[in-house]
């Protein structure tokens, strides 16, 4: 789920560089979206093997993925969309952490009053009760299992001096959408070492 604004901007864009979106897609299994475009030679001279180039940055890239693991560390997500929280739980599939969905801030304060969490990762726009409001409520509880829990906002606002009108509000740190898996790992790593 989404605005549903995806596809006509990509279309838009495409239509002004003289191309279109082409869309395969089989109930049930996925789509294909691919788009051709021409592109004028700037510079004759060649760039070798494209596929060598690729093996060799994959062996040499340093995969933050594959090399951190923290069993035991129990992380929070609340996010309003299911996929989004599928999403986040994917990033961290091979790092061993639990992670513990919630749909809403009424749910993250219910779980924060009763269990411990290593962080938690709060999702700005949400219905009835927004990430800033649900952040200030966990963090006002004194007493409790997540009174010293880092709390790292997730939003897709990613504006000028927004990660810093975050962090006045009182979050741990900021995350912008879509998640990049290196930053996520990073922020983790930092909070919790």
């Amino acid at each position: 789920e989404g605005t549903g604004l995806g596809i006509p901007i990509a279309k838009q864009l495409l239509a002004l560089m003289d191309s279109e979106l082409k869309v395969e897609s089989e109930y049930g299994k996925g789509s294909l979206f691919s788009f051709d475009l021409r592109q004028k030679i700037v510079d004759a001279t060649q760039i070798g093997n494209y596929e060598d180039r690729i093996k060799g940055f994959v062996k040499n890239s340093d995969l933050p993925v594959e090399t951190f693991v923290s069993p035991g560390t129990r992380v929070l997500v609340v996010d309003d969309n299911g996929m989004n929280r599928k999403v986040f739980k994917a990033l961290l599939k091979r790092t061993q952490i639990e992670i513990v969905e919630a749909e809403s801030g009424f749910r993250a304060i219910e779980l924060t009053g009763s269990q411990s969490f290593d962080m938690i990762f709060m999702d700005h726009m949400m219905p009835e009760m927004d990430g800033v409001e649900a952040m200030k409520r966990i963090k006002s509880v004194k007493e409790g299992p997540c009174v010293n829990t880092p709390i790292i906002v997730l939003t897709a606002n990613a504006i000028e001096g927004a990660a810093e009108q975050y962090l006045e509000d009182g979050f741990d740190g900021y995350l912008s959408k879509p998640i990049a898996s290196d930053e996520l790992l990073e922020i983790i790593k930092l909070k919790l070492l």
